[in-house]
């Protein structure tokens, strides 16, 4: 978002049912105001999130996705947004849990951030969804490729026999990482990773390391 002499405020509209984290987001928020002129409107459930959305002129919404009765987060932004499409909605939860994430999007949630989060990241992701760009945190982007890549991972085991153990392994050998590393990444010993090596090999009936870089590339692991 480019930012200009005189910017317009933001009105920002927070459902949160603890009053610790709506006070709490009202302070991180205050000290954005060089960066984003905000006013900011707190409410403690879904129902008064669609009742004030439209006579505050909200832009966006910063919702918890476990928001209680009797609508949940996902049911609070679908109604919200058909009573006011132009609304954006970033979720704003602690727990990234897939099917959480899942829902929020579908709902129509513009992004999705942890509630660890510092007030950069926090006004990096209001900024992205503002735009119309999707934003997710590092934690919950990497908990989507893990989830996407699962599909992968059962081929492999059902097909191949493959543990699950020697999944992880065969990614990182395809990331390139030595034995060392990867048994430091996996906590075990190098010994363990040997033996682990000597299984893929010997399951997937190739005959070097750099076979097994090239299969792990073409399978979407690495």
């Amino acid at each position: 978002m480019k930012t200009n002499p005189n910017p317009a405020p933001v009105n920002l509209l927070i459902a949160d049912r603890h009053c610790v984290i709506r006070e709490g987001l009202k302070a991180m928020l205050q000290s954005l105001h060089k960066e984003i002129r905000f006013i900011v409107t707190a409410v403690d459930s879904g129902e008064k999130a669609l009742q004030v959305s439209g006579s505050i002129q909200a832009d966006i919404l910063l919702l918890d996705h476990s928001i209680v009765s009797p609508m949940d987060g996902a049911e609070t932004i679908r109604r919200t947004l058909r009573y006011k499409p132009t609304l954006k909605v970033l979720v704003f939860s602690h727990d990234c849990e897939h099917g959480y994430v899942e829902a929020m999007m579908n709902a129509g949630a513009g992004g999705y951030l942890l509630q660890n989060a510092r007030p950069p990241q926090l006004l990096e992701a209001i900024e992205a969804v503002l735009e119309g760009k999707k934003y997710y945190c590092h934690e919950v982007a990497l908990m989507m490729l893990t989830e996407a890549k699962k599909p992968v991972v059962e081929k492999l085991i059902l097909d191949h026999r493959l543990s699950r153990r020697e999944v992880e392994v065969l990614r990182m050998i395809g990331k390139g990482k030595s034995n060392k590393e990867i048994a430091q990444g996996l906590f075990v010993s190098s010994r363990t990773v040997d033996t682990h090596r000597q299984h893929l090999l010997e399951k997937l009936k190739l005959h070097s390391t750099a076979a097994l870089v090239r299969v792990a590339i073409e399978w979407g692991l690495a």
